[in-house]
């Protein structure tokens, strides 16, 4: 279903977004 891929996507980017801004200080 879309909504897993849309959901996991979705988990990824945040999980990205808080580490860029964890390694940014």
């Amino acid at each position: 279903p879309r909504v897993l891929v849309c959901g996991t996507l979705y988990l990824v980017g945040s999980v990205l977004a808080a580490n860029s801004q964890i390694t940014d200080g």
